[in-house]
């Protein structure tokens, strides 16, 4: 897939991209949303939430979002990795998804 920079165009018909964005935008939601849980779940527990934790928080998202269940499992289990990589309490880098589609 071709997406669009500062340099190239993108191919697809505007009801493709508007889906791509609409995809991207519940991606973004579902990452900031458990972003902010595992925040406020480290400063009243003082620990961190696994994969596992955060699954009975999303429950039912995928309805809202339109989301598969497992792509939700997918960005959770992703966040999860990164904080954990970075030790930080909240991971304030950009969602790596759309990161990976900006170098495609």
């Amino acid at each position: 897939m071709c997406y669009h920079n500062e340099n190239t165009q993108t191919p697809h018909k505007r009801q493709t991209r508007q889906s791509i964005n609409s995809v991207s935008w519940a991606g973004v939601f579902v990452w900031n949303y458990v972003n902010e849980l595992s925040y406020k779940y480290l400063n009243k527990h003082n620990k961190f939430l696994s994969a596992y934790d955060i699954a009975p928080y999303t429950k039912g998202t995928s309805k809202e979002c339109d989301l598969h269940s497992q792509t939700i499992q997918a960005i959770t289990e992703e966040y999860v990795i990164r904080k954990k990589q970075f030790k930080k309490q909240s991971y304030n880098g950009e969602y790596p998804i759309l990161n990976q589609a900006e170098k495609v």
